[in-house]
């Protein structure tokens, strides 16, 4: 049909007949420059108002940090709470992920796994971040006066198959709940394969060294 169409036009030119052309198409040659006009337009718009937004979060979430140094949780956790419901790209993660850190450190423990269970919930957050909201509620569990050891590492078993950043993060875990259960001679060989493991992060296997030094022979 555009062939045809310009065909026409380089016939019409030849011709000379450019007020016919204009007649025939003009209308639409007049649409289509508005339309690339109104897109460009509506680009330029939600680059600017992108760029609003992003700033504004990253505003909100410096001043929670602030807040939290001050020691003004309160006020922090509000900012944070309206952050993680509304902010602009990654930082509703961000805000998320401290709030729940901020409430589970004041010894709110329920009110950190819930925020942790949300984002492990939500399936639209990327499965790097779910799996450390996954890693982070075991470990405030672990501070629960009832501990299901044997959950938790079930719960922590598809991060230790997989390849991902928090692997041997979910292994260095599993180790210190069989400690936390007196499974010592289990926990010994998760840290052993993790202080030897030449891929797992230097701090992490420096950690696992140290812990064998402690426990020794037990």
């Amino acid at each position: 049909m555009l062939g045809d169409i310009f065909q026409e036009v380089d016939e019409e030119l030849r011709k000379d007949k450019f007020e016919k052309l204009w007649k025939h198409y003009g209308r639409y040659s007049v649409g289509f420059a508005l339309i690339c006009v109104i897109s460009v337009g509506v680009w330029q718009g939600w680059k600017s108002y992108s760029e609003a937004q992003r700033l504004s979060s990253s505003k909100q979430y410096e001043a929670a940090l602030n807040f939290h140094a001050s020691g003004k949780n309160k006020d922090a956790l509000i900012v944070l709470d309206g952050l993680g419901k509304s902010g602009f790209g990654s930082y509703k993660l961000l805000a998320s992920f401290k709030k729940a850190a901020i409430l589970g450190n004041s010894g709110d423990i329920e009110g950190a796994l819930e925020t942790y269970e949300k984002l492990i919930e939500n399936s639209k957050n990327h499965e790097l971040f779910r799996q450390a909201a996954v890693l982070f509620s075991v470990r405030y569990k672990l501070k629960l006066p009832s501990v299901d050891v044997k959950t938790l590492i079930k719960d922590l078993k598809p991060i230790r198959k997989s390849d991902g950043v928090w692997k041997f993060s979910a292994d260095e875990t599993v180790g210190i709940l069989l400690m936390s259960a007196g499974k010592i001679s289990e926990a010994r060989k998760i840290f052993q394969d993790l202080a030897e493991n030449l891929k797992a992060p230097s701090r992490l296997r420096g950690r696992a060294t140290q812990v064998l030094t402690a426990i020794g022979q037990q």
